[in-house]
């Protein structure tokens, strides 16, 4: 496949370059903003030897090209003069958002731009992603078949390989969620590796000091207290929402800061307060308010259950791949478990 002749004719039939604000691309789409989608040639675009299919979701122009969406994407950068959207600057993202923003919000209904939003987080981090639940299913695979012991060195090693990005799923999602949202990447890393501090972590199963709405559906264990406002642990490993919502809060913050701040003041100051506001914030709001989410979706689902399975079951396959996004399919999954037992 020609991948420079296949970019040209697709930037041609999108209306040339002058009709494209952006361009970016997924495991298998390019994934345009254009000024203008009815300047598109959506019948000679899917024609194309190479194409599989063309899609208008959430304010985006998607060409599905296949697997060989990176080569595609690399010719067409070159073609039509695009910058990289891996290249962009924390500044030039703050740029762009605001040139397109306004008119992709009037295009886009609001849960359609927050799918988008999640689905742009999620972009750099599936291929990796792919790859670790494979690890996982080879090793679970190779236990069962009786290849390979849990107590082999083998073992611990593919496991370790599989589970990793897993379990520092809140780091990985902080640096992607800080590019989306225009901060440097490094207070997104660092963010998420607040919520996996393994003095954190350890925390969750300490001794309780007390209990907030003792006796009702929503009772928190307190096990921390900063500045003695109470902090209610959990584990954030594997988690989705918290670290987003985290990193959206500290880029505002980042923002007025480097706004507001004289420029000799900023080196120190922009960092800290961002990640001496923002930190606490998500550990004593943003976290303790996703595991009531997690809690009363359990509840609710269990409910659904005892008045007919039927139902339950219609729920959960409707709205499962939402659930596994947002990270609350965890609290679900224990209940597959004991139904199977």
């Amino acid at each position: 496949m020609d991948y420079k002749e296949l970019a040209t004719n697709i930037l041609k039939n999108v209306g040339g370059k002058e009709n494209v604000n952006d361009v970016i691309h997924c495991v298998t789409r390019l994934r345009f903003h254009l000024k203008d989608e009815s300047k598109a040639n959506d019948t000679a675009i899917k024609n194309m030897d190479g194409v599989m299919d063309v899609i208008h979701a959430g304010g985006q122009y998607q060409v599905v090209i296949g697997p060989q969406v990176d080569d595609v994407y690399d010719a067409l950068v070159k073609v039509g003069g695009f910058q990289k959207k891996e290249e962009v600057s924390p500044d030039q993202g703050q740029n762009d958002e605001k040139k397109y923003g306004e008119k992709d919000q009037k295009q886009e209904g609001l849960f359609s731009r927050f799918l988008g939003l999640i689905s742009s987080i999620f972009q750099p981090v599936l291929g990796i992603l792919m790859a670790s639940g494979m690890f996982k299913a080879l090793v679970s695979l190779f236990t069962v078949a009786g290849i390979m012991s849990k107590t082999s060195g083998t073992y611990v090693i593919l496991y370790a390989l599989g589970d990793a990005l897993f379990y520092f799923f809140p780091v990985a999602l902080g640096w992607s969620a800080a590019k989306r949202f225009g901060m440097k990447e490094l207070y997104g890393i660092t963010l998420g590796g607040i919520l996996v501090y393994p003095t954190l972590v350890s925390a969750v199963t300490s001794k309780t000091l007390y209990t907030l709405f003792a006796g009702s559906a929503f009772s928190l264990p307190v096990r921390l207290t900063f500045l003695g406002i109470p902090v209610v642990t959990q584990t954030y490993s594997t988690t989705v929402i918290p670290i987003i919502l985290i990193v959206w809060v500290a880029s505002h913050i980042y923002k007025w800061l480097n706004k507001n701040l004289p420029a000799i003041l900023r080196a120190f100051f922009v960092p800290f307060f961002t990640l001496l506001i923002a930190a606490p914030l998500g550990l004593i709001v943003i976290g303790p308010i996703a595991m009531v989410i997690q809690d009363s979706l359990s509840k609710l689902v269990i409910a659904m259950i005892g008045l007919n399975a039927g139902i339950a079951g219609l729920f959960l396959g409707t709205f499962w791949s939402i659930l596994v996004m947002f990270g609350l399919h965890w609290a679900i999954i224990p209940l597959f478990a004991i139904d199977i037992a």
